[in-house]
């Protein structure tokens, strides 16, 4: 499985641990930053969880999360997610 990581977060380690290094390749390091930056972005999506979902309430009462988009409501946990979420404005 591929791991999936923050371009900028690459390029702050490597600024991290290069920045004050004497003995640095900086060609090398200005090399490796290009190739960081030419990367394609990955296509995924973020899921939207429940607690973040238009069709999600919440029962203050029993402290129960309830998801309304089904035909009948059901109970969900607070981070559950599925593929018909849509993010609340």
């Amino acid at each position: 499985m591929n791991d999936l990581i923050s371009r900028q977060a690459a390029i702050e380690a490597l600024d991290k641990e290069y920045r004050y290094g004497a003995d640095i390749d900086r060609c090398g390091l200005a090399a490796a930053l290009d190739e960081i930056e030419a990367l394609p972005a990955a296509d995924v999506v973020v899921p939207v969880r429940c607690e973040d979902c238009t069709y999600h309430s919440f029962d203050a009462g029993y402290g129960n999360y309830w998801c309304n988009l089904t035909s009948g409501v059901r109970k969900v946990k607070r981070f559950d997610f599925c593929s018909y979420g849509e993010r609340k404005e």
